[in-house]
């Protein structure tokens, strides 16, 4: 018991942030909380196949770091949860009362959204760089549920044929998550940045919409039957059954979400700016986001052009 808890006690102290420190063992993975979507470190060391992942609230995480020693095949997973899939709709069992067309089946509900994948900025001063790759992809959304299938038509003794009812629609599909925002500023102690830079690899692919639910069958009708009636090869006609009903429309798919960016580059590149979420339901917000992202992108690309006239004198 006394084992235990001494190994307990050890992996809480490995992955505690304390005196502005982050350390994560090779081989391990640490989940980042929402009290820590930015943070101000003076070291961050992540060992040989090291996982920085994400609790489900945290959208965005902003870290600067003034010593970073970072091993081989390092992950940070911000990619977007796929969404659920739509319950299915209700099946209508038995059958209808008597002379009664059968009920339709309940409709598909509609699949979950992918969630959007997590923005990273990282300001990061590296002694020690292995490889590292950055996931911000959103997630697929989840596919409509099936419609449900129809009731049988009602018991037709004294009446007409009567229709089993008609299937129920399946659930439209899910929207795709939008791919994240990853933007790295890089500062070296040694090597030369643009090679630092070609060892991170970042995504933010947009999530996939998904496919609409199939449609619920459609209901039997009611039993054929004969009936008293002169002929002439007798005094009955046989009647035919009630028709079946019409199956359920298939939902339709779910829109991709959108494509994030990547900005990896040297130097004092994001500055003092803070990252945050951008909203999409306000155009004036993204339209200065825009703006903001065109010009980092140039200021990448110049420093770029530095970097490689330096490295080749």
């Amino acid at each position: 018991m006394l084992n235990r808890y001494f190994f307990v006690v050890l992996v809480l102290v490995s992955f505690t942030v304390q005196a502005n420190e982050l350390i994560v063992p090779a081989g391990e993975t640490y989940t980042i909380t929402e009290k820590q979507r930015e943070l101000k470190l003076k070291k961050l060391v992540l060992g040989d196949k090291a996982v920085i992942q994400f609790a489900a609230s945290v959208a965005y995480w902003d870290v600067s770091a003034d010593f970073v020693d970072i091993g081989r095949d390092v992950v940070i997973n911000g990619r977007g949860s796929d969404g659920a899939t739509g319950k299915p709709g209700e099946n209508r069992t038995g059958r209808a009362g008597e002379c009664k067309a059968g009920e339709r089946g309940g409709d598909g509900a509609v699949g979950g959204a992918g969630v959007n994948g997590v923005d990273i900025q990282l300001r990061m001063h590296v002694a020690k760089l292995g490889s590292l790759t950055i996931h911000s992809d959103g997630g697929n959304g989840g596919a409509g549920g099936e419609g449900g299938s129809g009731q049988q038509g009602g018991p037709a003794g004294n009446c007409d044929p009567t229709r089993g009812g008609e299937g129920g629609a399946g659930g439209r599909g899910g929207k795709g998550g939008n791919g994240g925002k990853v933007m790295v500023s890089l500062t070296s102690t040694g090597e030369g940045l643009l090679a630092l830079s070609h060892r991170i690899e970042a995504f933010a692919e947009a999530g996939k919409g998904a496919k609409g639910g199939p449609g619920g069958g459609g209901g039997e009708g009611s039993e054929g039957k004969y009936v008293h009636q002169k002929t002439l090869t007798g005094d009955q006609k046989w009647i035919a059954g009630g028709k079946k009903g019409e199956p359920g429309q298939t939902g339709e798919r779910g829109a991709d979400g959108l494509t994030g960016r990547v900005f990896i580059g040297g130097g004092d590149l994001l500055g003092n700016n803070k990252l945050t979420s951008i909203s999409s339901s306000s155009s004036s917000t993204v339209g200065a986001r825009e703006d903001e992202l065109s010009q980092l992108k140039a200021r990448v690309e110049a420093l770029e052009q530095r970097l490689q006239a330096l490295e080749q004198r």
